[in-house]
């Protein structure tokens, strides 16, 4: 007689600190702190990284290239990079200073005859105190920018530029990269409109909207050319040619509808499933999708559609249907290019081929164009007047395209740390000002009651070196420069 195999009941996770004690371990964080902090600040340098099995070879100092390619080992590691990837997709900027500072409070920890969990607590009730203290006004290593002061704006651009030693930039190209950069900023901000805060007809709060800057990289014409153009580039196989008006809409434009489904009729619209039908026999079901794609195709052209633009796959006979009365297909946008479309054009996205479509789904442009940056072709769509939100296109050129990847991302750095001022117009001192002030108020207030921490024995006896849990022990490395005395070092 066989038995069956015993079950046993599961147990809950549980948080330990093994890894901790391996001294593999430790050497690891300590090789992975110095690699980062290598990378640190507009002195800091650029890292090769390969494949021990091949691949390519990645030059870079960005976080959030450096991440994904080291594959650290051991588990300690991987919590660190996870949580430093999630913080990057979060706030968007600052991974190095958090990886940095994560690896320094484990080096801290293990420095002292303390146990781990109770280094955590204090770590936690430190963080809260920096926090507090940061957001109250009596912090003195803040400053509020004014939004309407463009060199400061400008400053803080070249900030963050100049600590990417990768992009490969004078202080010619570099200003100038941050000037269309600003000037794509710009473009999305409302002209009109109340402020954040004020208040309506009704007296509740009116927020704005902002709207899209795109970022086009272009390998091959020099950075010189980069530039910022009003509406959307789409990039295009074929030469661009200009799609003819005629919509029954506002004379001039071209109507658009806009689909966030794939229009190649062989996945169903729930999901990546095989698609079904109900069909007579000796009918193919091939034959009955495409019939209904050409019924989709026949009732846009008798809305005066001129342009079908769709997030996935159009099948080739709809594109040819459409192209051969004198529409225009693009298709695989992607869904980082259909949300500005859509708020370029006024369309509402069609998730649904089978439904029916009403003028009030579809948009409208004022007019395309053909242009070509270097060797990519784009059709460039001009949008309608107010109140359509703005959307713009921020084309980025350089001759290297590793420099160019760099580029990209420190450009989505600032954009993000621009967006960051409208909610909350305040920076912090940079060149290690707001670490250095930071250590000396922690040391200062150590030794008052802190619900506990600094009341208990263990708590005193972590008094006189609570600083080294959150600040570095063998100097700052430069960081970021403060943003109206002196900028980033640039090359001649």
């Amino acid at each position: 007689m066989s038995s069956s195999p015993r079950r046993e009941r599961k147990l809950p996770s549980r948080c330990v600190s093994d890894p901790l004690e391996d001294e593999r371990e430790r050497g690891e964080a300590r090789l992975f702190r110095t690699l980062l902090g290598s990378c640190y600040g507009p002195q800091g340098g650029l890292k090769l990284l390969r494949n021990a099995v091949g691949g390519p070879t990645v030059a870079t100092s960005t976080s959030a290239v450096l991440l994904p390619a080291l594959h650290p080992p051991g588990p300690v590691l991987r919590l660190l990079a996870a949580a430093v990837r999630g913080h990057l997709g979060r706030r968007g900027d600052g991974g190095l200073f958090v990886a940095l500072l994560a690896s320094l409070l484990l080096e801290g920890g293990w420095g002292m005859e303390v146990p781990p969990g109770l280094t955590g607590r204090v770590q936690g009730r430190l963080l809260q105190l920096c926090e507090s203290y940061l957001r109250s006004e009596e912090c003195a290593c803040r400053l509020r920018v004014d939004l309407g002061s463009l060199p400061r704006l400008l400053s803080l651009v070249l900030t963050v530029l100049g600590s990417k030693p990768a992009c490969l930039l004078s202080r010619r190209t570099a200003r100038h990269v941050s000037t269309a950069l600003l000037r794509s900023f710009l473009h999305t901000v409302p002209s009109s409109g109340p402020a954040r805060g004020d208040g309506g007809d009704d007296g509740r709060p009116t927020t704005v909207t902002l709207g899209h800057a795109v970022l086009v990289s272009a390998v091959g014409p020099p950075v010189e050319e980069t530039r910022v153009l009003p509406g959307l580039l789409v990039e295009t196989p074929e030469v661009a040619v200009s799609v003819a008006g005629g919509s029954p809409g506002a004379e001039g434009s071209i109507r658009v509808a806009v689909f966030n489904t794939s229009l190649s009729g062989d996945v169903a619209e729930g999901g990546e499933r095989e698609l079904c039908h109900e069909v007579a026999v000796g009918v193919s079901a091939h034959g009955a999708t495409l019939a209904q794609l050409l019924s989709l195709g026949e009732r846009l052209l008798a809305l005066g559609v001129r342009l079908l633009a769709c997030q996935k796959v159009v099948h080739p006979a709809l594109c040819q249907f459409m192209e051969e009365r004198g529409a225009r297909v693009l298709d695989r946008l992607g869904a980082s290019l259909v949300e500005p479309l859509c708020r370029l054009t006024g369309a509402r996205p069609l998730g649904s081929l089978a439904g029916v479509v009403t003028p009030a789904q579809l948009g409208l442009v004022q007019g395309t164009d053909g242009v070509r940056v270097g060797e990519k072709r784009f059709l460039h769509l001009r949008g309608m007047d107010a109140p359509a939100p703005p959307v713009c296109t921020l084309v980025l050129c350089h001759r290297n395209d590793a420099a160019l990847a760099e580029l990209k991302l420190a450009c989505q750095a600032a954009q993000h740390a621009l967006q960051a001022l409208l909610k909350e117009p305040l920076a912090l001192f940079g060149g290690g000002c707001t670490e250095t002030h930071l250590a000396a108020y922690i040391r200062h207030a150590v030794w008052a009651p802190l619900g506990g921490v600094a009341s208990s024995s263990a708590g005193r006896g972590l008094g006189g070196r609570a600083p080294e849990l959150c600040v570095w022990r063998r100097g700052v490395s430069p960081a970021r420069r403060e943003l109206a005395v002196a900028g980033p070092t640039w090359p001649s």
